[in-house]
């Protein structure tokens, strides 16, 4: 986060003129008034005794002048409102949102891959590997579906990543039911992105079988997605062998993200999803935005300070010169 510190600004700099009030009273002309005078003899001696404490009120009314002169320039500073302004630029990520969409049927415990401690359910490898998405995806929204016969958001698209984090490793297989009505999800995750304000919204697919009898066809999802400016990136895991019952339509997932302009991949091993996190990456770059803010602190305490301390010096120098002029009576 950069801070640039504009220069000091006024928001009422018309208040100013008022700075200029002791000027105008000063030529403005007395009202005439009759004064007594008294003849004295002696006035050398009168002159020569009083001309001191005399010079002395004259040096004082000059600085009540000067006081009150600043006393005008402090209150026209005070009501001109200064201010004082504080650009920060904050550094942005790309803002995507992307929304997560995990397979969750029966078939996702299959313990084909390889980890470290032997074989692992293909449901298990995921949740392992989803936290390097989540290193790759600084600065977007994610948002975490898990769907079987039936669909269920279990975070919204979020920065609190680490409740996303919570989320993905409470994820397990068969509470969602036990088939795989992958347009149903499709339909439903893009449906909800229309929710958000993003610019971008990216579909992140994980499955492992075939659609068994979705509402919506899958190719009308992905239809629906690219209508609707999302984009599909479908990730086939297991081997997709016919053998299965629901064996995985590789040739229908590739449609599907295609049509929206994204991409398909077919993974087989834990490793294997590194580069696909990677290649995500690839095609869909962090974006680093700038916002402009302004913070604006007021400095207008600093004038009114400054004619409350003025006030109390005019006021005790006026009292001396009263004195003073009282002595000469």
């Amino acid at each position: 986060m950069r801070c640039n510190v504009s220069p000091l600004e006024l928001l009422a700099p018309w208040w100013l003129l008022l700075a200029l009030s002791p000027i105008v009273w000063r030529f403005t002309p007395n009202w005439r008034l009759r004064k007594g005078f008294l003849w004295y003899p002696s006035t050398t001696i009168l002159k020569y005794k009083i001309e001191p404490a005399t010079s002395a009120v004259m040096d004082e009314q000059a600085a009540v002048r000067a006081l009150r002169w600043l006393f005008a320039l402090s209150m026209a500073c005070y009501f001109a409102t200064p201010v004082w302004r504080e650009k920060y630029l904050i550094e942005l990520g790309s803002g995507r949102d992307i929304h997560v969409i995990v397979d969750t049927s029966a078939s996702m415990q299959t313990a084909d891959f390889t980890g470290g401690d032997g074989p692992e359910r293909r449901i298990d490898a995921l949740k392992s590997s989803l936290s390097s998405l989540l290193t790759e995806r600084s600065g977007d929204r994610l948002g975490l579906i898990a769907f079987g016969e039936s669909a269920f958001v279990l975070t919204g698209v979020t920065e609190n990543f680490s409740l996303w984090a919570q989320m993905t490793r409470e994820l397990d297989t068969g509470f969602a039911g036990e088939g795989t009505n992958l347009g149903d999800a499709v339909g439903y995750a893009a449906a909800l992105l229309m929710e958000d304000a993003a610019e971008q919204r990216i579909l992140l697919v994980v499955t492992d079988g075939n659609d068994t009898g979705s509402a919506l066809p899958p190719m009308e999802a992905a239809r629906l997605a690219a209508a609707l400016n999302v984009r599909l990136y479908l990730i086939a895991v297991g081997t997709g062998e016919t053998r299965s019952r629901d064996p995985l339509d590789i040739e229908l997932l590739q449609s599907m993200a295609e049509i929206t302009s994204g991409r398909f991949y077919q993974v087989r091993e834990s490793r294997e999803f590194a580069s696909v996190w990677s290649d995500l990456s690839a095609a869909e770059p962090i974006q680093i935005r700038q916002e402009e803010r302004i913070k604006t602190i007021s400095l207008s305490w600093i004038p009114l300070l400054c004619s409350l301390l003025l006030l109390l010096g005019m006021s005790f120098v006026a009292r001396r010169a009263d004195q003073r002029r009282g002595m000469l009576k």
